[in-house]
């Protein structure tokens, strides 16, 4: 219920296309997306979810744990005996077929999404901005004296 009331208010305040982040909050997200006047997109995370709204439906970004438990099994054959292992694009994650797009941004996505892998294109993690900033935000107003 709650990831379709969500979706509706962010449908609501133009949004047309919304990263799905919630497993089990998919089925809320897209029943708003099919509910909704104008088309909205969606895409998801880990698997393909294509299936259930072929109309609407964007790509996933397809996680493997294939190659990563290769690689961190290997470093403990090692002796490697701690560490970190990032799940990435090329590293455990993959593109899934794009669909309900024009070609051009499908070529588009595939472009920077193969940047990405090669480590030739930086995206900055903007999700650590707006949290401080609400942050930074919340202490103005609660730090604030009267006038």
């Amino acid at each position: 219920v709650r990831a379709r009331q969500a979706a509706e208010a962010v449908i609501a305040r133009n949004a047309d296309f919304i990263i799905i982040q919630v497993n089990l909050g998919a089925f809320g997200v897209i029943e708003a997306a099919k509910a909704s006047p104008r088309k909205v997109l969606w895409t998801t995370f880990y698997t393909d979810k294509y299936t259930l709204d072929q109309q609407r439906f964007s790509a996933s970004l397809l996680l493997d744990f294939t190659k990563p438990y290769r690689d961190v099994v290997a470093r403990i054959s090692r002796g490697q005996r701690g560490g970190y292992y990032e799940m990435r694009p090329g590293a455990g994650m993959s593109l899934g077929v794009i669909r309900n797009v024009s070609n051009e941004t499908k070529l588009r996505v595939l472009k920077v999404f193969n940047e990405v892998v090669g480590n030739t294109r930086k995206i900055d993690e903007i999700i650590d901005r707006i949290v401080e900033e609400s942050r930074v935000a919340k202490r103005r107003v609660t730090c604030s004296s009267p006038a």
